[in-house]
């Protein structure tokens, strides 16, 4: 129910945010970007140390108390009417949101048994998709009347889901915290290189979202004869696809070694969504629209194999007393995602047109192939802990 709730409001928020800042509190589209980047770079800081924080004084009572502050500073929002405070919210908000992913991980990894956390994840992400939607559809009339009171209706919303987000936390159980003395048993997440270097892997893999949601709206627009409503539906398509199958697809990727095959796998099809995205430039209306299908189905299925094999590897190679840390730290690489992501799919592949989405595919190939060899490394340090910070279940092999 928290996840339902959740959504919705974020639903309400993405829809609404950018032009809510742009057209009722003033701000230009670049002083936009730049505020929600700086807000990124501060998010990546916040989520291992509040991640840290979780570990000592427990995931529900941190989640809680960063639910409250996203209740707060979304509210805040309908304050600001310059640059300077768009910027201190925003990266304030962003500190809190990242470390909450983090949190919420890690109280996932506290309540449910190490065999069914990526199957509930994959249930959480169908029933987020599903809040999305209906966020998006309730946004529209805000978008439509753009008007301010109606503006502040999405915010306040969102703000809403996030103190109802806090109430149904707080009646899960409590999980134990690690002792004092965990930190001697073993190295931290900051010095897991192969660990963080997974998370990179993943987030980089995880620009197939960005080349989803910016890529192919603004190929399809400037640059092909498909009709420009296709954007609407291959979106809907792809939310569709994705409640249906993500329970679905991840099946067994709570093993270590599926984990990794499905984010290899993923990189392929994000490849092969590249190469046929290209041709779309120079073929008829008909025939673009057949391929951007074809393209947004490929797309689709990378994106659930990337999610299924990032929850796979990131509870199954975390350090049991350590959730906490090690789940903010394997956000490292969304952050990437966020920062990196948009260059790649509108410099690189859209600028460069059909050569470009060449590039992104051998980029794509090239991550995934990346996958395995690092999971084997970060297996081999993974079996130099000791016994009592190791990931629950036996040890796998790849």
């Amino acid at each position: 129910m928290g996840t339902l709730i959740d959504s919705v409001g974020f639903g309400l928020y993405v829809t609404g945010s950018v032009v809510f800042f742009t057209r009722s509190v003033g701000l230009s589209a670049g002083q936009v970007g730049i505020g929600l980047s700086v807000a990124g770079v501060t998010g990546l800081l916040a989520a291992v140390p509040l991640g840290h924080l979780a570990d000592r004084k427990g995931p529900r009572e941190v989640a809680i108390g960063l639910a409250l502050a996203q209740t707060a500073l979304m509210a805040c929002y309908a304050l600001v009417h310059s640059f300077p405070g768009f910027l201190v919210v925003a990266s304030l908000f962003s500190a809190a949101e990242r470390g909450s992913q983090a949190v919420r991980a890690a109280l996932l990894a506290g309540v449910v048994d190490s065999a069914s956390r990526v199957k509930v994840q994959a249930y959480l992400r169908s029933v987020f998709n599903v809040g999305i939607s209906a966020g998006t559809l309730a946004a529209s009339t805000a978008l439509q009347a753009d008007s301010r009171s109606l503006y502040l209706a999405l915010i306040f919303g969102n703000s809403l889901s996030f103190l109802l987000l806090a109430s149904t936390t707080a009646m899960l159980p409590r999980t134990t915290t690690a002792p004092k003395t965990a930190a001697k048993r073993g190295p931290g997440v900051l010095s897991d290189w192969p660990y963080l270097s997974l998370g990179i892997l993943n987030g980089l893999l995880g620009v197939n979202s960005t080349v989803l949601m910016v890529g192919i709206p603004v190929w399809i627009s400037l640059h092909t004869g498909a009709p420009r409503a296709l954007i609407s539906l291959l979106f809907f398509a792809n939310t569709v696809l994705t409640v249906l199958l993500q329970v679905r697809v991840s099946r067994g990727s709570e093993d270590v070694a599926t984990a990794a095959r499905a984010l290899a796998i993923s990189g392929v099809a994000t490849g092969a969504a590249c190469l046929l995205l290209a041709p779309a430039a120079w073929l008829t209306p008909v025939w673009a629209t057949a391929v951007l299908i074809a393209a947004t189905l490929a797309l689709t299925y990378g994106e659930l194999l990337s999610s299924a094999g990032g929850w796979g590897i990131s509870f199954g190679l975390a350090r049991a007393d350590a959730q906490g840390s090690y789940q903010g730290g394997f956000t490292v690489g969304f952050a990437g995602r966020d920062i990196i992501g948009p260059f790649l799919v509108v410099s690189v592949a859209v600028g460069h047109g059909t050569l470009g989405w060449s590039e992104l595919c051998v980029l794509f190939l090239a991550l995934g192939a990346t996958v395995p060899v690092t999971t084997r490394w970060a297996l081999r340090r993974a079996a130099q802990v000791p016994a009592e910070a190791l990931p629950e279940g036996p040890a796998t092999k790849l």
